[in-house]
């Protein structure tokens, strides 16, 4: 059955969604909200073709959701609205390339290539929906899309982490996902942009902008619900940071007062869950943590071992099989099947073998050099909000160290659409007084940069 409402929805909704996308710009922006919101339950509307459900790692079979028929809506509608208007090689597309590319050299010692074609299946999807939305954003003047659609995600995670908690008692949350780390690397991406946006956007009226102070305050509690201490800290060094960034950039009686609110209100709910923490820390178990670190050591030796690493989503195979890399598990040696390695960094050295992981931190590198100098070279609200975007990403790339959240589809999806957007917004300042047939000749010496290096 399932099989059949997602061959209906690509044969009829599709193009329905690119009929009106073409029609109407509200519906644009209606799409737009729907593919970022659409990140938020990619757990819930989902098909897998070829699944291996009891498999430990990354990705678990050929997988689609609601977000690639949006996506690929998108992109019909900017082909045949825009085609002149399109960037076909964005910033940072040649380390995004050479990521991709270095992913299929990983193929070689994988003992299951069919679970790396579930992964490059993936990456690949994430890629496209990047291109979407740098193109997306460069040639839409409207870009509400964005917030309504961060926004929304927010509320969906908030309401089923609110229903988990108070209706079914669950003591960490899993939200909309499968897992309940998910929530803090997801949430605490779009959390420093949505509060930038409401706290600097000069044409948000009032009911708009406690709708993004409340989105705020639910991400904060979903995932505070996850009891997640590293998760929590992260969400208060976003809020932090954001703050200081409006307070620095754009001061005004406005952003004073609900930048007060805001830090009232985190700090009263950080009191009112100061006990439940404390109890937390407290009764911890050192056996997560000394588990993760018999992970890291044998995804190093299996990065020294393999020059292209052991294959993309082969780690859990190779610890399972291969009895030198499983001779010092201890804390899992009862498991049948191998987890996965929890530090992103090594995860990537163990797969993609040392040049990938370069290459991995070269290519998230440059995006975060990006949108850092374009948040620090204007005040106009769309260079902005690429601030927000630098710090989610940063509090991504910091979990990163403990969590491999980066390789879950929806915070993989949501990485890439962000990023899309931001290099999109950077461009747009350098079009937006020029004709149409400008677009394809930009000489702004950041485009330049970004666009060759």
């Amino acid at each position: 059955m399932k099989y059949i409402v997602f061959s209906m929805a690509a044969v009829f909704g599709v193009p329905i969604m690119t009929a009106l996308g073409l029609s109407f710009s509200f519906f644009r922006q209606l799409l737009m909200a729907a593919l970022v919101a659409s990140t938020a339950l990619g757990q819930k509307i989902r098909i897998n073709f070829v699944s291996y459900e009891l498999y430990r790692g990354p990705d678990r079979g050929f997988e689609f959701a609601a977000t690639d028929l949006i996506g690929l809506a998108i992109i019909l509608v900017i082909l045949i609205r825009s085609r002149s208007k399109i960037s076909w090689f964005p910033s940072n597309i040649t380390w995004i390339f050479l990521f991709y590319l270095s992913s299929f050299f990983s193929v070689i010692n994988a003992p299951e290539p069919l679970f790396f074609g579930f992964s490059i299946l993936k990456l690949s999807r994430s890629v496209v929906l990047f291109w979407c939305c740098v193109n997306y954003f460069r040639t839409e003047e409207n870009i509400d899309g964005l917030f309504y659609g961060m926004v929304s995600a927010s509320l969906i995670v908030t309401y089923f982490a609110f229903i988990q908690k108070y209706l079914f008692g669950i003591y960490r949350v899993p939200g909309s996902f499968d897992h309940s780390n998910t929530i803090p690397p997801f949430l605490n991406m779009m959390l420093p942009i949505i509060i930038i946006w409401s706290l600097t956007d000069e044409s948000f009226p009032f009911w708009k902008r406690v709708l993004g102070v409340v989105s705020i305050l639910g991400s904060i509690f979903s995932v505070a619900s996850t009891f997640s201490r590293a998760g929590l800290a992260l969400s208060l060094a976003c809020v932090g940071a954001s703050l200081l960034y409006v307070l620095i950039k754009k001061p005004s009686f406005r952003v004073y007062v609900f930048s007060g609110f805001l830090a009232v209100a985190v700090i009263a709910g950080m009191i009112k869950a100061a006990d439940s923490f404390l109890e937390r820390i407290r009764t911890a178990p050192k056996s997560s943590e000394e588990a993760r670190d018999e992970f890291n050591e044998a995804a190093n030796k299996m990065a020294k071992d393999y020059f292209f690493g052991v294959g993309l989503n082969n780690y859990s195979v190779v610890l399972t099989r291969v009895e030198k890399y499983r001779e010092n598990v201890e804390v899992m040696a009862g498991e049948e099947e191998a987890g996965v390695c929890h530090h992103i960094y090594w995860l990537t050295a163990a797969e993609m073998g040392f040049p990938g992981l370069i290459i991995f931190i070269i290519m998230i590198g440059r995006f975060c050099w990006l949108f850092l100098y374009s948040s620090v070279c204007s005040k106009e609200l769309p260079w902005l909000l690429t601030a927000g975007i630098l710090i989610g990403q940063s509090s991504l790339h910091l979990s990163g160290f403990l969590e491999w959240a980066f390789r879950q589809t929806p915070v993989l999806n949501l990485f890439f659409i962000l990023s899309g957007a931001a290099i999109g917004i950077i461009d747009r300042p350098q079009i937006e007084e020029d004709d149409e047939s400008a677009y394809s000749d930009l000489d702004d010496e950041l485009y330049e940069d970004s666009q060759y290096y």
